[in-house]
């Protein structure tokens, strides 16, 4: 969680971290960390130092990063569902928020970080669609922006309460439709199976398939 807010609102020189968050609830979940320490850097109440975090920002290639260049490292789109589901969490507190008519959206300035979010949301089950827009800074010219609509199903996407109280749930299907199937010609193919008692395996967009006990009979 703590790395999502950091990845949201945090500001990442080579040598120190800074957060900018008026959210109590955000500023105590960062605290209560074990390694790390706010102190106080301007009188407006919202801006930090976060002392502990570089070390750790240094390991996962993330020092230094401006925010068109934060990524999610790899080792957290491959860790448990939990982990996974805290991550997100942290990002959709800082950058996200809830749509009225349901769902929610978050927004980034970052393709590599709109791909790991993207890939976050596939590996919990939730559907997502990306938009890009231009903003509208420096009259027009500045960075594009990634919107991301996010459907979560029963998950919810917050830990924010304020946000949690937001959202409404979409209450749509879990599943993947297939709108419609068309021919791309004829080709080689080859039958795969994996090592697993069930024999699925992840597709993009996180989806579960596997062969036909007749196509690997066959």
């Amino acid at each position: 969680y703590v790395l999502g807010v950091l990845l949201g609102d945090g500001g990442m020189s080579c040598e120190t971290v800074r957060l900018s968050n008026p959210d109590a609830e955000i500023i105590d979940a960062v605290s209560l960390h074990y390694k790390m320490r706010l102190l106080p850097c301007s009188r407006n109440g919202i801006d930090y130092s976060v002392r502990g975090a570089i070390t750790d920002m240094k390991k996962l290639g993330l020092a230094g990063k401006k925010s068109p260049e934060k990524h999610i490292p790899k080792e957290y789109l491959y860790s448990s569902f939990e982990q996974r589901l805290a991550l997100l969490r942290g990002l959709m507190d800082t950058d996200g928020h809830a749509i009225k008519n349901g769902g929610a959206e978050f927004t980034t300035t970052s393709d590599a970080l709109c791909e790991g979010f993207m890939w976050l949301c596939a590996s919990l089950g939730m559907k997502a669609k990306r938009h890009k827009r231009q903003t509208r800074h420096q009259c027009g010219l500045g960075l594009h922006s990634w919107r991301v609509i996010v459907r979560s199903g029963d998950i919810c996407p917050f830990k924010l309460k304020r946000k949690v109280d937001n959202w409404i749930n979409t209450k749509e299907t879990h599943d993947w439709v297939v709108h419609s199937i068309e021919p791309c010609g004829r080709g080689l193919a080859t039958c795969i199976e994996v090592d697993s008692p069930c024999h699925t395996y992840v597709l993009e967009h996180g989806i579960v398939t596997h062969n036909t006990e007749g196509a690997g009979g066959y």
